[in-house]
């Protein structure tokens, strides 16, 4: 075997097993990045928030495991206006620009009797907190069991330090109620992952194959006998 075929040879192999590398990397569940995700801790570990929440173990507030975060919100008698509460995670990421991301929550509703909107929201920030972009769910608005809300293939912008990951609950201005109204909006299992990039450097390589076979047979073609 000449220099050239085991060259051709090792660059074939170094192909094949990035390629299956690349395939077994795809098929890896990524990692959530959200710290205590399903308030398994029967806590706010991890979090922070405005309005009025707590941590519940009672079976019908959960979706899974033994905890979920649930929102408590009176809407007064009279004229409504609107009122904001929020469950957030800041999680830093210098990496994140040009990278995708999914993100997605479990959320119920309870006696809301449509005087609310509860959403997951996601703000790519730069290391000062302004918000560079930000996504949002369709709001449930409505009293429903737990379905799963997402957002998928997100691309942070250029500048991203900080994705905020949020659950939010909407009291709805303008209206008005003859009594008071307390709703309650459970959510659980947030989760944010990274997006696997494709494997690249396996097609990179293959690519390279190619060509150098393509040149060693161009140059059998020309090469006088």
């Amino acid at each position: 075997m000449d220099r050239f075929s085991k060259f051709l040879s090792v660059v074939t192999i170094f192909s094949a097993a990035t390629l299956l590398a690349g395939v077994a990397w795809g098929n890896t569940v990524p990692a959530n990045m959200v710290t205590n995700p399903g308030f398994e801790t029967g806590n706010f570990t991890g979090w922070n928030s405005y309005g009025t929440w707590y941590v519940s173990d009672t079976p019908d507030d959960v979706h899974s495991g033994t905890y979920a975060a649930v929102n408590s919100l009176t809407v007064a008698a009279g004229t409504t206006s609107t009122t904001y509460s929020g469950l957030y995670q800041n999680i830093a990421d210098p990496n994140a620009a040009g990278r995708v991301f999914d993100a997605s929550v479990w959320i119920s509703t309870a006696v809301t009797n449509g005087y609310s909107d509860a959403f997951l929201q996601l703000q790519f920030q730069n290391a000062s907190g302004s918000v560079l972009q930000q996504y949002e769910t369709t709001p449930v608005r409505g009293d429903q069991a737990y379905s799963q809300y997402s957002l998928s293939n997100l691309v942070a912008p250029s500048g991203t330090a900080i994705i905020q990951m949020q659950g939010v609950v909407n009291g709805i201005g303008g209206l008005t109620l003859s009594t008071s109204n307390t709703g309650y909006t459970r959510f659980d299992s947030f989760s944010l992952t990274a997006v696997p990039e494709p494997a690249s450097a396996a097609l990179m390589t293959l690519g390279i194959a190619g060509f150098a076979l393509v040149c060693r047979r161009r140059s059998s073609l020309t090469t006088p006998r």
